[in-house]
């Protein structure tokens, strides 16, 4: 597997940008969960990187949180912050930027569309691993971690998803990986 410079620099970079966009939260008072620009991040990973370099950024961004950096929301890190009640969200982060890379090659044309669609397919997955792991570790049934965790979040997601792919299309082609 031969890495290029330019791809490993955009997945270093890319790493910071979802630390940055954790700590932009908005607490919720009726949830464990709260509203961040991480999963935006995590969209425009898959997007623009593909499956390889994304998934690197978001593994070094993963490994930094776990190995006790604030990279977390609220700067938090270390293994507490990663398996607490929001852990299976960022979990799922490397099989969101898998499923946006895998559906991104299901269209023949890369563009908004494609990337929109894609993206909402990858929140599925966030939303089932977020959810099985909030009723998992807070004690609750899955009916009520999907109502805490995923229902005032559907919204949002999905203008994050629109705002993302909007940029992905612009991103891949000013940074020229088209």
């Amino acid at each position: 597997m031969k890495l290029k410079t330019k791809n490993m620099l955009l997945a270093a970079i890319f790493a910071a940008i979802i630390a940055i966009c954790a700590q932009i939260v908005v607490p919720l008072p009726f949830s464990q969960v709260q509203f961040s620009l991480s999963v935006l991040a995590v969209f425009l990973c898959g997007g623009v990187l593909g499956i390889r370099y994304g998934c690197l950024s978001v593994l070094v961004y993963l490994l930094l949180g776990r190995c006790g950096l604030p990279v977390f929301g609220k700067f938090m890190g270390g293994p507490s912050a990663l398996f607490g009640p929001t852990g299976g969200y960022m979990v799922a982060y490397p099989l969101m930027v898998v499923t946006i890379g895998l559906c991104m090659k299901l269209f023949p044309k890369q563009g908004f569309a494609a990337y929109f669609f894609s993206m909402l397919a990858s929140l599925i997955i966030c939303y089932l691993f977020g959810s099985a792991w909030l009723a998992i570790s807070a004690h609750m049934t899955f009916g009520a971690a999907v109502t805490a965790g995923v229902v005032p979040f559907v919204v949002f997601d999905a203008l994050k998803a629109a705002l993302a792919a909007y940029l992905c299309v612009l991103l891949r082609k000013r940074l020229k990986l088209e």
